[in-house]
């Protein structure tokens, strides 16, 4: 604290975190990062077709998922604890998209064509049972056509 106070704006200064609180709390979310990373790969590995994929293959789908992982350490200063979440968070949305668009690109094959389909749900009220039902026919109506039509749906 004095030292702060000798230097020409002391209220600029950052306080310093207790020892070791820094590297703990940075251990606690690269680990939250994992969890997450691994959750994103059990559901992708879960998608029909995968199994069938070679070890190239695989790989290659799973890739953005290990890229969206921040490459640091617990004692490390930068990224922020903030930046540890949040730009992985959005890091992590882009690789699920893109690992997705990827097995969705090797299983082209007629047996395999997955169509992405979002349905605009995004920010949708629904306020009564009247409305829920209509909606749920709406889903029904727009899935079925395209499954009549032989194309098996990726829901986005």
């Amino acid at each position: 604290m004095s030292s702060n106070c000798a230097r020409w704006r002391p209220w600029t200064a950052r306080p310093t975190p207790p020892p070791g609180a820094w590297r703990r709390e940075r251990e606690r979310r690269l680990a939250w990062q994992g969890e997450r990373a691994q959750e994103l790969r059990q559901r992708v590995k879960r998608r029909q077709g995968f199994s069938t994929l070679t070890a190239d293959q695989s790989h290659h789908v799973l890739r953005p998922i290990a890229e969206a992982m921040t490459a640091t350490g617990a004692e490390a200063v930068l990224p922020t604890l903030k930046a540890l979440e949040d730009s992985f968070l959005q890091d992590l949305q882009e690789a699920d998209e893109e690992a997705n668009a990827r097995l969705d690109e090797i299983l082209e094959e007629p047996a395999f064509r997955v169509e992405p389909m979002d349905l605009g749900l995004r920010h949708r009220e629904v306020g009564s049972e009247a409305e829920v039902e209509a909606l749920l026919n709406e889903i029904r109506e727009r899935l079925l056509a395209r499954v009549r039509a032989g194309v098996r749906v990726r829901l986005k």
